[in-house]
């Protein structure tokens, strides 16, 4: 046998190499493991928000069809109630528009809060 061998065997670099791959894995699979605890909790906040919008979205959208339906019928204005809440909402995005850097601020701040 030659030296090199020997010393080898002596020290257990074999066994020294694999328990030291063995447990790179185990604190990255560690890493991995506390990451998925910290971003699953947003996560799902995240899709509950989203799910919440769209359903507000929605709402918002049918309470403006029956709006619309509602003069129609009773004042029989279909096309000037149509229009009226079109001029509605093009007011509130014109005001939305001007005053665009005070709702990012806005927007900025209850993100902040968020996270």
């Amino acid at each position: 046998m030659s030296i090199k061998s020997q010393i080898t065997e002596f020290l257990k670099l074999d066994e020294l190499k694999e328990n030291f791959l063995k447990l790179i894995e185990a604190k990255f699979e560690l890493k991995k493991l506390e990451i998925q605890e910290k971003a699953l909790p947003k996560a799902a906040d995240a899709i509950f928000i989203a799910l919440k919008i769209m359903a507000s979205l929605l709402a918002y959208i049918f309470f403006w069809i029956l709006v619309i339906v509602l003069f129609g019928v009773y004042f029989n204005l279909h096309v000037i109630s149509a229009a009226l809440v079109f001029g509605l909402h093009l007011i509130i995005l014109i005001f939305i528009i001007f005053n665009a850097d005070k709702f990012k601020v806005i927007i900025k701040t209850a993100l902040e809060k968020l996270l």
